[in-house]
């Protein structure tokens, strides 16, 4: 998370010194950040006049080159641009660098996307003259072995071929190398991409993606070839697509293929978005916020545990029944709504310890609030309204965070006197619940803070009506001084309540407790 976080903060010319660095690295993962966060194309140079492709055919990066030459031979704009074939300041290719160099692979993985070999630097040299004049035999060779039977093809002025730039000996001969290249190459590209999810699965990298449906998908899908993408997707329908059949669950599959993007809202016709594609979700590793709300999900994949950037989840009001337990594993979770669905339990929420919001409002939540309150310090937001919670329990002390508790029409009879504790909250919102003390459930509606806290201290730490009177107590006539109830249960007290005691040893005006420190602490709110 902090690594990530960092790079989002760094400015232009930092994303594209850091691409430079990648092509020398050859960190596969940061060069194809670089490719796409800077929208470098490939005739742009570094400060010695070279494009990627020349730095990495002249310092012999065979990874780094083999990716920026099938990153740059998909997209037709740098195609048209003569990608390939681009000179420095002295005529030189990236091909007669790489012969000069004598880096056999540079010179046959250029030679696969028709790199020229018949364009002459400034000095008149072809690629396969610098071999020779460096004595370089063996690329020689794989020059010649090339250009055999090839003199008859029909070339342009600059040497391009018009055609395929082929006969049928070289495309064997293609077809061969490509899978000896394969063979060789592919093992550690793919052991680098492991390396960058060294806990995950393979999640169909090397599925081919489907042409999309959705013109929304689309549109990202050009993005890419552009070099412009586009990070973000959203799509909205009111009825069904026949277009998309019930086995894609009325989504564009090739959405799934969109790896890029960081944040995806869906809302689909009701009825038609009961599942995701587990798969689908595990390609996804960038997705920051995924917005699902108004849907028939019944269910969320545990695949979910694998967005690791995850910061908000937001699938309220669809037929959720419980929550993966995978949904631990999103460390980066900050924000969670899973209002209006059926949930009878939070405890997969378990060691967020990072999240700050958790709106579990209208669900079927009931008996004790079963959250781990240890772990969930960095909450300041809970909401549990409208369910059938019975107990707050008094570790909600642990909650060093918390602003807003929301928790109106459920089935609390008591309130816990450590809920006192929370030197940061402002909000509490219990109205709807059956407490029995008349004033408590007054103050609850006011709202007012100080004086719920103080109460709440009253009656849990064990001030009693009429107790020891110091200007207060009972009045004349045996009137009593408020209106609680005899039943004092509607404040959960601990065994010993600290606020029993005063620094003196005696009790205040009001017959309970002072806490000075308290008092200062509210004040400040």
């Amino acid at each position: 998370m902090g690594k990530g976080h960092k790079k989002d903060k760094m400015t232009y010319s930092q994303k594209k010194e850091a691409f430079w660095k990648a092509v020398m690295s050859e960190k596969l993962k940061d060069l194809r950040e670089g490719l796409v966060n800077t929208g470098m194309e490939a005739h742009t140079r570094n400060e010695e006049g070279l494009t990627s492709i020349m730095m990495a055919a002249l310092n012999g990066k065979l990874k780094s080159l083999d990716a920026l030459l099938d990153w740059y031979e998909r997209r037709r704009e740098q195609r048209r641009k003569g990608w390939i074939n681009i000179r420095d300041d002295n005529g030189r290719t990236a091909l007669m660098m790489a012969a000069a160099s004598g880096k056999g692979p540079i010179v046959e993985s250029l030679l696969y996307k028709n790199a020229n070999t018949t364009m002459k630097d400034d000095e008149g040299l072809t690629a396969r003259d610098h071999a020779v004049k460096r004595k370089h035999k063996a690329v020689v060779d794989l020059i010649d072995e090339w250009l055999r039977e090839s003199e008859d093809e029909e070339q342009d002025e600059e040497g391009n071929v018009i055609n395929d730039g082929l006969t049928s000996t070289q495309r064997n001969k293609l077809k061969k190398r490509q899978l000896q290249a394969q063979e060789r190459r592919g093992k550690a590209e793919q052991t680098a991409k492991e390396g960058s999810d060294s806990d995950e699965t393979d999640d169909g990298a090397n599925e081919p993606a489907p042409s999309p449906v959705w013109a929304e998908v689309a549109k990202v899908v050009e993005s890419v070839e552009l070099l412009r993408p586009i990070y973000e997707v959203s799509v909205a329908r009111d009825e069904p697509e026949a277009a998309i059949g019930a086995q894609h669950g009325g989504i564009d599959p090739a959405l799934w293929h969109l790896r890029a993007i960081n944040r995806l809202d869906l809302r689909l016709a009701p009825g038609v978005l009961q599942a995701l594609p587990g798969a689908g979700v595990a390609r996804l590793r960038k997705l920051q916020t995924l917005i699902l709300n108004g849907n028939s999900l019944a269910a969320l994949p545990e695949e979910i545990g694998k967005l690791k950037s995850l910061r908000v989840l937001e699938v309220a009001n669809n037929k959720l029944t419980a929550l993966p337990d995978s949904i631990s594993k999103c460390v980066s979770l900050d924000h969670i709504d899973v209002s209006f669905n059926q949930l009878t339990t939070l405890e997969p929420l378990a060691g967020l310890e990072g999240i700050g919001t958790i709106n579990a409002s209208n669900n079927l939540l009931e008996g004790p609030l079963n959250i781990d309150y240890g772990s969930l310090s960095r909450l300041h937001d809970l909401i549990v309204s409208n369910n059938k919670i019975t107990e707050l329990s008094d570790e909600i002390s642990q909650l060093s965070g918390l602003t807003n508790l929301t928790a109106e029409n459920n089935q609390l009879s008591t309130v816990p006197v450590e809920l006192t504790e929370l030197k940061k909250i402002t909000i509490i919102k219990l109205e709807g619940n059956p407490i029995k003390d008349n004033r408590l459930k007054r103050m609850l509606a006011d709202g007012k803070s100080k004086e719920l806290f103080k109460y709440i201290q009253k009656i849990g730490g064990g001030g009693k009506k009429g107790g020891k009177k110091k200007g207060g107590g009972k009045k004349k006539g045996g009137k009593k001084q408020d209106d609680t109830n005899d039943d004092e249960s509607s404040v959960k007290s601990p065994a010993k309540s600290p606020a029993s005691k005063t620094s003196n040893g005696g009790d205040d005006e009001d017959g309970f407790a002072s806490d000075d420190s308290f008092d200062i602490t509210m004040e400040e709110l």
